[in-house]
């Protein structure tokens, strides 16, 4: 309203300097001045009005049928028009931010392991107002073959890959003296050679099209500082840093953004599969004083798939509140 008056006011003193016979006439002022206010006016209210339709009306507190694709509409758009592909995305952190990358306008390929996780996924998706610009694969992620292939029918469908996020994964909790190999190679060949190959995937596609793009990947804080059991899950996590540090030196020339994202302890299946004995200890010892939300993690990979994150790469974003177990 200040900066509406300046203008008004500067409006105000041209139409009284303007007069023909060099003596100011103020009610002319004053009209233009009243028109300039009602027009406002008139704007803020059709304005209000428009966002009163999304919202479903105050007063009765009702969403009004189809209004989840106009709330979609009116979203942020912050990847509006990228496409992403988002592994292990049927469900906790990954469906997040999934559903995060529609919200505001980008579309989305979820990855899955089966193809029955895919579908509804996809189901729930569709429950929410998200059809057009969703859709499922469920490749192996370690059979570069399949990755390729799969990745190359995101590209058929909606014309090209902007964001690829490395997020599924697999935790561990065994003692060194029970570990077999077979379990510690499990862990391993979804949480590093996964990353690897799917990365490779989206790198050809990226480097073809030739305009840049972004690959983020899910760390975690036992990436930096270890936990103490389970060695595989921080020993895997330890090396998606090293290879996020490394594939953002390498696809640099490219304009290929390659970042990670490093949660605390989040409220996901994963975490709620742990036994209390290890679970409050560390929530107790963040300073922030709450568990993380899968809504935290989705907003860290938002911002690195958006334009406003042009200008950051290799990056090992922490997203514990502080935590450190």
């Amino acid at each position: 309203m200040t900066s509406m008056l300046r203008t008004s006011g500067c409006l105000v003193r041209r139409a009284c300097v303007a007069d023909v016979d060099g003596r100011p006439k103020p009610a002319e002022g004053i009209r233009l001045l009243l028109f300039v206010l009602v027009t406002s006016l008139l704007r803020d209210v059709w304005h209000s009005a428009d966002i009163a339709k999304l919202d479903g009306g105050i007063s009765n507190g009702m969403r009004p049928e189809g209004c989840m694709l106009d709330e979609r509409k009116a979203s942020m758009g912050i990847v509006e028009g990228k496409v992403a592909i988002v592994t292990g995305g049927t469900r906790g952190i990954g469906y997040t931010i999934v559903r995060e990358l529609l919200k505001n306008g980008a579309k989305v390929a979820l990855a899955g392991s089966r193809k029955e996780t895919v579908d509804d996924a996809l189901s729930k998706l569709a429950g929410e107002g998200f059809t057009d610009d969703v859709m499922g694969i469920s490749p192996s992620l370690t059979d570069p073959d399949a990755v390729s292939e799969a990745f190359a029918s995101v590209v058929e469908r909606f014309g090209r890959l902007d964001v690829l996020c490395n997020n599924a994964g697999v935790s561990s909790r065994t003692p060194l003296v029970d570990y077999t190999v077979d379990e510690f190679q499990k862990v391993m060949d979804l949480n590093v050679t996964a990353v690897f190959v799917c990365t490779q995937a989206a790198a050809r596609i990226m480097i073809e099209q030739g305009d840049g793009g972004s690959i983020i990947n899910t760390s975690s804080m036992v990436g930096k500082y270890g936990q103490p059991s389970g060695s595989a899950y921080p020993t895997s996590k330890f090396a998606v840093n090293g290879f996020t540090l490394s594939m953002a030196r390498e696809l640099a020339r490219h304009r290929i953004r390659v970042n990670a994202v490093a949660p605390g302890v989040i409220h996901t299946d994963m975490v709620d599969a742990l036994p209390d004995s290890v679970i409050k200890p560390l929530i107790e010892s963040i300073p922030l004083g709450r568990m993380g939300e899968p809504d935290d993690i989705a907003n860290a990979y938002l911002f690195l798939a958006s334009d406003m994150a042009d200008y950051i790469s290799g990056a090992i974003v922490p997203v514990d509140g502080l935590s450190r177990p």
